[in-house]
């Protein structure tokens, strides 16, 4: 899942002479701006080509609904000449069209406006396209077209693993873009026929059904983890003694340390955020300042990659600091391994956190937090995570943040036992590692 190999992605569409099919589809007026838009020569596929057609001669549904001249598009995209231009081009299909130059507007016209498709320039500066796309989901259920002008099939894997429907990359094929938008309405107009056929059957669905799968999730990833946390307790015990040895021999001080964090439980129906005692080796001297660590997370919170640099005294495309006069030697073996988690086994048994999931925030790095970052807080802390199997220490706070909270949305049975597979292979390659 993780790895969810998106087929669709890596297959090409079909190709078509572009200045017959262009110019058949564009009019002569469009043709003129085509070759300033696009430098591809790929076309939609057959499939879309016909739907396009299908749209502009007819713009009628199989019920006869005229459905294509009420479809709303909402284009968000920091860059106006691009707004304009590709309203004036959807506009000439017959669709409504409106425009928002930033995050926060484009959120408020899709609660007001309630458009049929959002297509969203993921790669906007300040509340960046991911972020919006994430407030978005919150308040709306309305397809997204993504654009981006990254060619990394990771970028894109990332968008569609988000809920987009469809993406296209800079520069902006028209073509492409005109087939997929009214592929997304034929599919709208499907979805919209089946709720209208089940609202007029004599048994309204159940949704209790599907509260009781959420909830049975819940209690099978508990047995989950209480299997694994006891069987890997009893395996590491003898090694735990062992560092016990190693620290205490090196410096002064307990074994175990321990920190507040901030948790999260269920209550019957009810998901409370909580503080819970974390356990963790002890890796740096007693009484070690926390006020390096704040600086550093602040500007790691902020992207400030001048405040990193000075604290780090040098780059580094590590997210963590280097060469920390508070860790002992013990500790830097601990920590670069991973072993100072070991203790959390036991948080894991008591119920504080799970084998998988984010990793759980300080109480002082939560302050620092922009609003949407709390979104990673809304699950049981884990141990091991999705960006700790993928990304590690090399991820910025947003990455991370954005990583976590798409585990919260899509967590399964199925994607923690490939995040606990992953893990191994992940701390022994020490990449990322300090």
């Amino acid at each position: 899942m993780i790895g969810r190999a998106f087929g669709e992605l890596k297959a090409k569409p079909a190709q078509a002479p572009v200045s017959y099919l262009t110019h058949l589809l564009l009019g002569d007026d469009e043709w003129k701006h085509f070759q300033f838009i696009s430098i591809e020569e790929s076309l939609v596929g057959t499939q879309g080509l016909l739907l396009v057609e299908r749209w502009k001669t007819e713009g009628v549904s199989e019920d006869g609904d005229n459905r294509v001249t009420q479809a709303r598009i909402l284009i968000i995209d920091d860059d106006p000449d691009t707004c304009v231009l590709l309203a004036n081009l959807l506009r000439q299909r017959n669709l409504e069209v409106d425009t928002a130059h930033d995050g926060w507007s484009g959120l408020e016209k899709v609660k007001v406006g309630k458009p049929d498709v959002v297509i969203l320039d993921v790669m906007m500066p300040g509340m960046d396209g991911w972020e919006t796309f994430q407030r978005m989901k919150r308040i709306s259920d309305v397809p997204v077209l993504f654009l981006t002008a990254r060619s990394r099939v990771s970028d894109i894997a990332h968008g569609i693993e988000m809920g987009a429907v469809d993406y296209l990359r800079k520069p902006i094929n028209i073509m492409q873009l005109t087939g997929k938008i009214f592929a997304i309405l034929e599919a709208n107009e499907r979805k919209l026929a089946q709720r209208e056929n089940m609202l007029e059957r004599e048994n309204p669905p159940d949704f209790s059904k599907a509260y009781a799968r959420q909830k049975s999730f819940f209690i099978i990833k508990r047995a989950i983890d209480i299997l694994i946390a006891s069987i890997a307790a009893l395996i590491v015990a003898p090694v735990l003694l062992l560092l016990a040895i190693l620290i205490k021999l090196e410096s002064k001080g307990p074994v175990i340390f321990k920190q507040e964090r901030i948790g999260f439980k269920r209550r019957g129906e009810s998901e409370v955020a909580t503080t819970f005692s974390i356990f963790k080796l002890r890796t740096m001297y007693v009484d070690a300042d926390d006020e390096l660590h704040r600086s550093y997370i602040s500007a790691l919170i902020n992207n400030d990659e001048s405040m990193m640099k000075d604290i780090q005294g040098e780059e580094s495309g590590v997210r963590k600091i280097i060469n920390d006069p508070r860790i002992t030697r013990v500790g830097k073996f601990l920590r670069k391994t991973s072993l100072d988690e070991l203790p959390q086994l036991w948080n894991v048994l008591k119920g504080d956190m799970g084998m998988v999931g984010p990793r759980p925030a300080i109480p002082y790095e939560s302050e620092m937090y922009q609003q949407w970052h709390h979104q990673r807080l809304a699950a049981k802390p884990g141990i091991t995570g999705l960006w700790q199997v993928t990304s590690r220490s090399s991820a910025g706070f947003d990455e991370m943040a954005r990583m976590d909270i798409w585990y919260i949305e899509n967590q399964s049975l199925l994607l923690d036992l490939e995040i606990l597979l992953k893990t191994p292979s992940a701390v022994f390659s020490l990449e990322g590692a300090m």
